[in-house]
C-alpha cells in the first residue's frame, strides 16, 4: 500500500517548503532506529507521472530525528539502489541529461547546525563511477523568504527553497551530463565538493568535480587510456580548469574550457595530438561542421595549439587562433600532404601564416610557405606563397578568368618554382595576381617547352607576361605579350628560333588556321612586335620578320624563305618575300585585303626562276623517284578570292596571267604525256621515246579557267604547238597539238623525204583529267594502227 506523499510533507515543512511529492510502498518508523521507506517514488508536483528519484530501499538514521528538536541534526542517510530521471527539466529546463543515471549503495553522512548543512561523507556508485562527495551549504540563504528591502539601503533578497533544490539539480545535471558519455572497464573515482561563494546576488552553490583515472575507457566510440579532469560547475558557468584524455604515449588532448550557459558562449584553450575521430568524439560541437565551413578536410595527423572563443553555441568556429601541424588534408581542393601553419579566424576572416609544408600528389608534390588570408562574407582573397608545385593547385582559390589562365598549363617534370601573389578585396572587384615562376617540361596552350621562365601580372582585367624566356632545345622564344582588358587583345613584342605554328599557337586559335598550309622542318627565326586584335574587330597592327629553312608550301618546298610581314587592321601584306628553291630563286610579294571576313581577297605576284623540278617534287613529296625533272622558271601575277563559298567557288574569282617554262627535262616521261607517246610511237617506232626536253607556254587565268594559246613542246627530232586549257572545277583538260617532225639536220632531211605523205597529218587531240587524260589522233591513217 503506497503512502502519500502528504503524509511524509509535514514533517520536512518544518523547515522547507518542498515542491515534492512522496510515494512509498512500505514507510517504517523507530523512534530507536529510524525512518525506512521502500520502493519510494519522488515526484515533482509539476510532473506527477515520471518520477524525479526512484530507490528500492531509503534508510534515514535515528539520531537524526533525536537532535532535530534540539536544532541540529547529525544522521545518515543510505539508499540501496535508485534512479535519477531525466526530469531534473522540473528545476532546471534546459539542463537535463540524455539518460537516467543509476544510483546504488549511496551511503551519506551529514550533519546540519546553525543552519550549516555539511556533508561529511558521501559515497557510492554513480552510473558505475565511484563517488566521493564532502561539502557544506548555508541554508540560511534559502529558509525564509527575503524582506523587502527599503528603498535607500538596498538589500539582496535571499532565495526560496526551491532555488536551492534549483541550483542543486542545474549542478548536477551539468556534471553528469559531462560525464554520462564516458563508459569505463573499471570505476573511476569521482570526488565532488559542494560549497558556496559570494555573489553579487548573494551566496551561489559551486560544485567542484575531479576524475583521475587510468585505465581503458570509450567516449563516442573513442577508445582512451587514461582520463583526468578537474572542473566546476557554479551557475551558470562550467569551467573545466584542466583535462587531459590519453590514447596513447604519442596521442593525446588538454587544455581547459569555460561555458557560460546563460550567455550561451565558450571558450576553449587546448594542445591536441589526437586524429580526427578523438577530436569528434570529445568535441562539445561538431567538428565537421566546423571544418566544412572552413572548408578543410583533415584525413589523418592533426597536431595543434588552439585558443577558441569566446564563441557563441551558435557559432562555434567564430574566433579561434592557433598553431596547427597537420598531414594529408585538403584546403577546398588543394591537397596537402604535411602542412604547419599559424592560424587566427575572426568572425569570416581568416588568416594563415607562417605558412611551411608540401601541397600536390605524386610527381607534382612540392614545399610551399608564405601566407594565405580570406573572408568569406565579403570573398576577399589575399595569397602570398613561395614554393616549388604544380599550378593547378590553386584554381580552386581564383575567379573563372585566372582559373582559365592557369589550366592553359601542363607540367610534366618536377614542380615549377612558383612566386605568387593573389588579391581579391571583394566578391565584385577585380582579381590581382602577381606570378614569378620558372619550370622545366612545360606545355602552354599545346606547345613544348623544356625550360620556362615569366613574370606574370593580372590586375584590373589586364594581363601582362614580361621577362618572358623559353627553350627546346636549341630553340628560343623570348619577350612579352600585353593582354587588354577583356582579353579582346595582344601588344606583343617577341624574337623566336621557335616553328611558327608554335608561336601562333600562344596567341591564339584564331591565327593558328592561317598556318595549316605550311610544313616547317629546318630552323625557323621571328621576330615582330605590334598589336594583335582577339575582339573580331580586326583593329590590328604589328610588323615582323621571317627567316625559315626547309618550308614545305603544300607541294613546293623551299630550302630557304625571308621577308618581312606587316598588318593593317584588316590587310596583312608580305611585300619583299625571297627564297632559295632547288637550284633556283624565288621573289614575290604577297597581300590580302578584307582578311577576316568570308569576302578575304589575295594579291599574288611570283617569280620562279631555274628550279630543279626534280628535288623539289621529291622534296615536296617524300618520294625518291619522280618522273618530273628539267629546270622550271615560272612567273605568275594574280588576284582572287581566299576563301571557297558552295555558291561561289574561289577558283572563279582567279585572274591574272603568267608564263611557264621547262628546259633540259625528259618530259615524255611524265604521265600526262605518256598517251602522246604512245601515238607517235605507231607513226615511226621509236618516236614515241624521243627526247622532248623543252616546254614553254603564256597563260591567262579567268572565270575559273587557265588557258593558252602558244603551248610548245621541243625536242631534238620533232616538236609540239598548240593551245590548250585547264578547268579548275572538276579538273578538266582540253588540247589541240600538232606535231612537227624533225626540227632540223642531215637525219631530219633524209627522214622528211621518206615520210613526206604524212608528215602534216600528225595532230591529236587531249581531253580527260590530268589524273586520267585521254588522248586521241586526228586525220591519221588507220593502217598505222594496224586497222
Amino acid at each position: 500500500m503506497g503512502v502519500p506523499g502528504k503524509w511524509i510533507q509535514p514533517i520536512l515543512s518544518l523547515k522547507m517548503d518542498l515542491p515534492v511529492e512522496v510515494d512509498a510502498a512500505v514507510v517504517s518508523f523507530r523512534p530507536w532506529s529510524g525512518l525506512e521507506l521502500t520502493e519510494l517514488k519522488l515526484y515533482t508536483k509539476r510532473d506527477l507521472v515520471t518520477p524525479l528519484f526512484t530507490a528500492d530501499t531509503l534508510w534515514v538514521d535515528a539520531d537524526l530525528w533525536h537532535r532535530f528538536k534540539h536544532g541540529e541534526w547529525v544522521g545518515e542517510l543510505e539508499i540501496d539502489s535508485g534512479q535519477l530521471s531525466t526530469n531534473l527539466g522540473s528545476w532546471a529546463k534546459d539542463l537535463v541529461t540524455d539518460q537516467e543515471v543509476d544510483v546504488d549503495d549511496l551511503n551519506v553522512k551529514f550533519g546540519y547546525a546553525g543552519e550549516i548543512l555539511t556533508i561529511q561523507n558521501g559515497s557510492g556508485e554513480l552510473n558505475h563511477l565511484d563517488l566521493d562527495v564532502v561539502g557544506a551549504i548555508d541554508l540560511s540563504v534559502y529558509l525564509k523568504q527575503g524582506e523587502p528591502p527599503p528603498e535607500e539601503t538596498p538589500v539582496t533578497p535571499k532565495r526560496t527553497p526551491e532555488q536551492l533544490i534549483k541550483d542543486i539539480a542545474k549542478s548536477s545535471a551539468k556534471i553528469i551530463g559531462f560525464l554520462e558519455n564516458f563508459q569505463f572497464d573499471d570505476s573511476p573515482v569521482v570526488h565532488v565538493a559542494l560549497s558556496q561563494v559570494e555573489e553579487a546576488q548573494g551566496k551561489s552553490l559551486r560544485v567542484d568535480l575531479q576524475v583521475d583515472h587510468k585505465g581503458k575507457g570509450v567516449h563516442r566510440g573513442f577508445v582512451f587510456q587514461e582520463i583526468a579532469v578537474k572542473a566546476h560547475y557554479q551557475n551558470p558557468h562550467l569551467v573545466v580548469e584542466d583535462f587531459k584524455v590519453v590514447e596513447n604515449e604519442q596521442r593525446m588532448i588538454q587544455g581547459q574550457v569555460n561555458v557560460d550557459f546563460e550567455q550561451k558562449v565558450y571558450d576553449v584553450d587546448v594542445k591536441n595530438s589526437l586524429r580526427r575521430f578523438g577530436l569528434e568524439a570529445l568535441a562539445p560541437f561538431s567538428l565537421g561542421h566546423l571544418l566544412d565551413w572552413l572548408q578543410l578536410r583533415l584525413e589523418d595527423r592533426c597536431d595543434f595549439t588552439l585558443q577558441v572563443g569566446p564563441n557563441p553555441f551558435s557559432k562555434p568556429g567564430n574566433k579561434l587562433s592557433g598553431h596547427f601541424y597537420a598531414e594529408n588534408g585538403f584546403y577546398r581542393d588543394a591537397f596537402f600532404p604535411q602542412i604547419e601553419l599559424d592560424l587566427a579566424l575572426d568572425g569570416s576572416d581568416l588568416k594563415l601564416s607562417n605558412i611551411v609544408g608540401r601541397v600536390g600528389k605524386g610527381k607534382g608534390e612540392g614545399p610551399v610557405k608564405g601566407n594565405v588570408g580570406l573572408n568569406f562574407e565579403n570573398h576577399l582573397i589575399l595569397i602570398d606563397l613561395e614554393g616549388s608545385f604544380y599550378p593547378d593547385i590553386a584554381v580552386s582559390l581564383l575567379d573563372g578568368t585566372s582559373e582559365r589562365l592557369l589550366r592553359e598549363w601542363e607540367c610534366r617534370g618536377v614542380p615549377p618554382e612558383f612566386n605568387i601573389y593573389v588579391y581579391k578585396e571583394n566578391k565584385g572587384s577585380e582579381l590581382e595576381l602577381k606570378v614569378k615562376a620558372s619550370g622545366k617540361d612545360i606545355l602552354w596552350r599545346g606547345s613544348y617547352f623544356n625550360t620556362v621562365s615569366a613574370q606574370v601580372t593580372y590586375e584590373k582585367g589586364v594581363l601582362d607576361i614580361w621577362d618572358a624566356r623559353a627553350t627546346r632545345g636549341k630553340e628560343l622564344l623570348e619577350g612579352s605579350l600585353h593582354f587588354t582588358k577583356g582579353f579582346k587583345g595582344c601588344r606583343f613584342d617577341i624574337l623566336s628560333t621557335f616553328h611558327l605554328p608554335d608561336v601562333v599557337a600562344l596567341i591564339g586559335p584564331k591565327v593558328s588556321k592561317y598556318m595549316q598550309s605550311l610544313h616547317f622542318k629546318g630552323d625557323c627565326k621571328i621576330a615582330g612586335h605590334g598589336f594583335i586584335d582577339l575582339s573580331g574587330q580586326h583593329q590590328h597592327d604589328f610588323t615582323g620578320t621571317f627567316s625559315f629553312q626547309d618550308l614545305v608550301y603544300h607541294w613546293l618546298g623551299f630550302n630557304e624563305l625571308s621577308g618581312s610581314i606587316m598588318g593593317d587592321r584588316d590587310i596583312i601584306e608580305i611585300p619583299d618575300i625571297k627564297a632559295a628553291v632547288e637550284g633556283g630563286g624565288m621573289t614575290a610579294s604577297f597581300r590580302t585585303r578584307d582578311t577576316f571576313s568570308s569576302d578575304a581577297k589575295f594579291d599574288l605576284i611570283l617569280n620562279l626562276k631555274d628550279m630543279d623540278l626534280f628535288k623539289v617534287i621529291t622534296q615536296a613529296t617524300d618520294l625518291e623517284d619522280t618522273p618530273y625533272s628539267g629546270d622550271l622558271s615560272f612567273t605568275v601575277n594574280l588576284t582572287g578570292n581566299i576563301f571557297d563559298t558552295p555558291e561561289d567557288p574561289r577558283s572563279l574569282s582567279y585572274a591574272g596571267k603568267g608564263s611557264i617554262n621547262i628546259s633540259e627535262g625528259t618530259l615524255f616521261r611524265i604521265p600526262l604525256l605518256l598517251g602522246l607517246s604512245n601515238i607517235l610511237s605507231k607513226v615511226v617506232s621509236g618516236f614515241g621515246y624521243a627526247s622532248q626536253s623543252d616546254f614553254s607556254a603564256d597563260f591567262t587565268v579567268a572565270d575559273g579557267w587557265v588557258k593558252s594559246n602558244n603551248l610548245f613542246l621541243e625536242g631534238k627530232l620533232l616538236s609540239i604547238a598548240g593551245d590548250g586549257s585547264y578547268r579548275f572545277a572538276g579538273e578538266k583538260i582540253s588540247a589541240d597539238l600538232k606535231v612537227q617532225l624533225f626540227s632540223g639536220g642531215i637525219l631530219s632531211d633524209a627522214l622528211k623525204l621518206l615520210l613526206w605523205p604524212i608528215r602534216k597529218l600528225i595532230e591529236v587531240q587531249l581531253t580527260g583529267t590530268i589524273d586520267d587524260p585521254s588522248w586521241q589522233p586526228k586525220n591519221l591513217p588507220k593502217e598505222l594502227f594496224g586497222k
